[in-house]
């Protein structure tokens, strides 16, 4: 079963906001990406800063309206047009073997010890 792909760039300051409005409307997830090069290093303790321009990504269900989601998100987030959401499917795969693609293995050596016989 597809799914229905909406991302979109945050208007300033609104990536919590728009999290919240995707779940409302029933998102299956939700991932916010750095939307440029900011790097966000050594937060403070306890800290979760977002970048200052935020792409956020929602799946929903493939039998989902995207037009009503698509009102409703214009609707709650200000800033936010139509024409800034992109809408696509994203077809259904194996998920749990996905990751395999990206992963490769390291070569280890083992060290070489040396012990002297006295």
């Amino acid at each position: 079963m597809p799914f229905l792909e909406l991302t979109f760039a945050a208007p300033d300051g609104s990536a919590a906001q728009a999290e919240e409005a995707c779940f409302g409307l029933g998102a299956l997830a939700v991932t916010l990406r750095d939307a440029a090069d900011h790097a966000i290093l050594e937060p403070a303790p306890g800290a979760t800063p977002l970048w200052p321009q935020v792409r956020v990504t929602a799946l929903f269900a493939a039998d989902a309206d995207p037009k009503s989601i698509r009102r409703s998100l214009c609707t709650a987030i200000p800033g936010l047009a139509d024409g800034d959401i992109e809408a696509s499917e994203l077809a259904d795969r194996p998920w749990e073997r996905e990751w395999l693609r990206d992963f490769h293995a390291m070569p280890v050596r083992a060290a070489a010890v040396g012990c002297s016989a006295t």
